[in-house]
């Protein structure tokens, strides 16, 4: 799967509803993009491991916290 692929389900499954309610917990709603977990688990499963490096450093250029997570455990 091509970075722009995960980028684009990883806004695809985005919840508005979910960063504002992740603002009460101190977390940043400008660098959040609302995800569940379990969710963000099985989007990872799909995407698959041991992509090469420019792979994930394009990933972590979204600036968002669940991308750097995508791509630190997809390397």
């Amino acid at each position: 799967m091509a970075p722009d692929q995960v980028i684009a389900i990883l806004k695809q499954h985005a919840s508005t509803q979910n960063v504002h309610g992740m603002a009460g917990f101190g977390i940043r709603p400008a660098h959040a993009l609302g995800i569940a977990m379990p969710t963000l688990r099985n989007l990872a499963k799909k995407i698959g491991k041991n992509h090469p490096v420019e792979w994930a450093e394009e990933i972590k250029h979204l600036d968002s916290k669940t991308a750097r997570w995508i791509a630190k455990d997809r390397l």
